[in-house]
């Protein structure tokens, strides 16, 4: 009874802070501009994916909110799914509900992607009402009430993202782990709605999908080094210190949400190893091991590990910097956390993607490069009308390591770069805390305002195909 005010605080804080980052634009996953271009094509009447092979229920729901709201609708419906499954956790916790609802609230993966344009936030909330809904499954029955309710959370983790099938696999699997008749139920059901969701793929993107994939250029080395820190960053010392705590009991009596956090962690990690991309893709990971964690931590140990938990969003210890050729080094530093780290990035790139910065961009640029000035929506930095690729000088060990393949990316078709600009100030926010690196300086505001101009040139010209 004495902690109900503290949930209900940490609730009313979690808002505020995303009630404000919701008209922040598109934040800094650029992703989400992505995804409101699809949702416009909806709108106008045909489907053009996003990325990969599109993620069409969150492409829909973006289309509806955006056109109820514009942005800030859209970013406004991560909060309300953050929410949700915040709820579900909460109902899963049982007597550790506060301990889970403040933990969740504070988590830094979670607190940063409640209010932006990409799924994550909607995965989360389907991944906690599945495992709640195979919860009573496994307590209750296999009625088929339980059965379709379960099945329809599947269709719709599998329909915002098609990496969810591993959320979906590992919950199956602990609720089989626990109770063979309500796994195999739940296997059935999954069976079921795998099937719908491929023919739904296959409806929107034919069968050339099937010959698509997303890859990487990066050494095998690079890729392990990047998915250690990336989740080194994801975890924190609270996460660290739950994933320890989640065998604590012995495996006969472990509760369902710790079973499924061990079983996601060993189909994520490999995963996450081949395409170690973005830190956030392991936000259902890292929020069940969360709520796990506290379930079957000692009671000494709990408010402790909510408070290791929330720290990072409060305050972070950056191991790396980038030197001028981007090649990172080691230099430990106190940080702020990464609520106010994503708060300034989020407002650099509101300004920074702005008509009036593209125009200050422009003139360090001659005319024919500056004609056509957009900001790239793959990396911090701006594109042009005839495919060029304008850069922080900070930022060019991006397209010296991996030019060719974000060249496919680029939003100028049948293109690579024709050449790449590099100024004297950073053009987008940096990685930041994510890759445990100090944020990126943004003095390019200072200087529009204030002055000296920026200076750009000519850094690699690359050749048309």
């Amino acid at each position: 009874m004495l902690l109900r005010p503290i949930p209900v605080a940490a609730i009313a804080l979690f808002c505020a802070v995303n009630l404000a980052c919701c008209g922040l634009g598109f934040g800094t996953d650029r992703d989400s501009i992505r995804v409101i271009a699809t949702a416009q094509t909806i709108l106008h009447g045909h489907y053009q994916r996003s990325r990969s092979f599109g993620f069409p229920l969150h492409e829909a729901a973006a289309a509806a909110l955006w056109w109820w709201g514009g942005i800030f609708a859209v970013n406004l419906g991560a909060l309300a799914a953050a929410l949700a499954g915040i709820g579900a956790a909460a109902r899963l916790a049982g007597p550790r509900a506060s301990a889970t609802i403040v933990a969740l609230c504070a988590c830094p993966i979670l607190l940063v992607n409640a209010s932006v344009a990409v799924d994550f936030a909607f995965g989360f909330a389907c991944a906690m009402a599945l495992l709640l809904a195979a919860d009573r499954l496994a307590q209750h029955g296999a009625t088929p009430a339980r059965i379709t309710m379960a099945g329809a959370l599947m269709l719709a983790a599998l329909l915002l993202r098609p990496d969810n099938v591993l959320a979906v696999a590992a919950i199956c699997l602990a609720t089989l782990w626990r109770d063979r008749r309500a796994g195999a139920a739940l296997l059935a059901a999954a069976a079921v709605a795998g099937v719908a969701a491929a023919a739904v793929y296959l409806g929107l993107n034919g069968t050339a999908m099937l010959t698509t994939g997303v890859t990487t250029t990066r050494p095998v080395a690079a890729r392990l080094a990047r998915a250690a820190v990336c989740l080194a960053a994801s975890l924190g010392p609270g996460g660290a210190l739950l994933v320890l705590l989640l065998p604590w009991r012995r495996a006969a009596l472990a509760p369902l949400p710790a079973r499924a956090a061990m079983l996601a962690w060993a189909l994520y990690l490999p995963r996450f190893a081949a395409l170690p991309d973005q830190m956030d893709y392991l936000i259902i990971p890292v929020t069940l091991t969360v709520l796990a964690g506290l379930m079957v931590a000692p009671a000494r140990l709990v408010w402790p590990a909510v408070a290791l938990v929330a720290l990072p969003s409060l305050v972070t210890l950056s191991l790396f910097t980038r030197a001028e050729g981007g090649a990172l080094l080691v230099r430990p530093a106190l940080q702020q956390g990464a609520l106010a780290q994503e708060v300034s990035a989020r407002r650099f790139a509101a300004v920074i993607d702005s008509r009036p910065a593209l125009v200050f961009v422009g003139r360090a640029l001659p005319p024919d490069t500056a004609a056509g000035l957009r900001a790239a929506i793959f990396m911090p930095g701006d594109t042009n009308a005839r495919g060029d690729l304008i850069l922080g000088e900070g930022e060019l060990y991006r397209v010296r390591q991996t030019g060719r393949e974000l060249a496919r990316l680029a939003t100028v078709p049948r293109h690579f770069f024709r050449a790449i600009w590099a100024c004297d100030a950073a053009l987008g926010p940096g990685i930041g805390w994510r890759g445990l690196e100090a944020p990126l300086s943004t003095e390019i505001l200072d200087r529009a305002a204030h002055g000296p101009k920026l200076r750009c040139w000519l850094a690699e010209a690359h050749a048309e195909p």
